[in-house]
């Protein structure tokens, strides 16, 4: 293993530090009590039936994620919040993590934002905190176009940096999508699953670079009893952040660049003879129970 470890951490915002539910027109309804109330507390029932879908998928993911609810009118939800604020800890070594904000509130329109979450990051974290760094400033609309450029990220670190080691880690939930028929360049084969995304960002990753990745997938889709289906990025959960923070302590072992190792004669007969105690002393233990097919 190299002896220096850099890390990526790449941030979405919406979906991963709130919950958005897709809408009928596409565009995401935010999961925040303002909402909820609008809804539980509205009495016109032309409005109701004009909206019943919509309505429906709120309170279902209401009910669903009860934590993730952001208080009030607020974009951001403290308990999601605090989550990232843990997997940002596991990460150690500021000086070797660089978390990087990959969501549309990047761009500078959202710069009031971004750092008003700083400084609730900053409260969680229990000292100061900034994004070190963003991807590109493009305007992005699709999982792939999102993944492309987290990836171009992720070759430009390297070719400026000296870099032994590198995990990367991706917190989105693409858009409020599936990882169906992804794909992150016209060039490049679509995958459907996490594996396939996170094989995608270890390609981005120069030859000789031992590199791991990581993809936390913030996104759900359910059917309601009464029919209604629900795609929902679905924001940071306990699971996610036992993943990450997983990930992050592991030790970095690349499926490309580390090769099978040969065993010597000498290794294989040690090998042999260990198999060969263990098997008699199972055999002196326990009765062998035939497999019936």
């Amino acid at each position: 293993m190299a002896s220096v470890v850099d890390t990526l951490m790449f941030v979405d915002v919406d979906g991963v530090l709130n919950v958005g539910i897709r809408d009928d027109d596409d565009s995401p309804v935010l999961l925040n009590q303002a909402c909820i109330d609008a809804v539980t507390g509205c009495d016109d029932p032309e409005l109701l039936d004009q909206c019943g879908s919509s309505i429906a998928r709120l309170m279902a993911a209401a009910s669903r994620l009860p934590d993730s609810i952001s208080p009030g009118d607020t974009e951001i939800c403290p308990v999601l919040l605090s989550r990232l604020a843990r997997i940002i800890r596991a990460a150690g070594d500021g000086d070797r993590c660089s978390v990087v904000l990959s969501s549309s509130w990047r761009h500078p329109k959202h710069t009031r934002r971004v750092r008003c979450l700083e400084r609730q990051l900053s409260k969680c974290l229990g000292e100061h905190f900034e994004f070190d760094s963003c991807t590109e400033l493009t305007f992005e609309v699709t999982a792939g176009e999102r993944l492309q450029c987290i990836g171009d990220f992720v070759r430009e670190y390297c070719a400026k940096q000296s870099v032994e080691a590198l995990r990367v880690l991706v917190l989105d939930d693409f858009f409020i999508a599936s990882l169906d028929g992804l794909s992150p360049q016209a060039n490049e084969a679509a995958t459907e699953s996490a594996a396939g995304v996170e094989a995608h960002v270890r390609r981005c990753a120069p030859e000789g670079v031992e590199i791991r990745a990581k993809l936390i997938h913030c996104y759900e889709e359910w059917v309601t009893s009464e029919g209604v289906a629900v795609q929902a990025g679905a924001g940071l959960s306990e699971e996610h952040v036992w993943a990450a923070k997983h990930f992050l302590t592991e030790e970095v072992v690349s499926p490309l660049v580390n090769k099978p190792r040969m065993l010597d004669a000498s290794s294989l007969r040690r090998a042999f003879a260990s198999l060969s105690i263990c098997w008699a002393g199972l055999a002196s233990a326990t009765p062998l129970v035939a497999m019936h097919y």
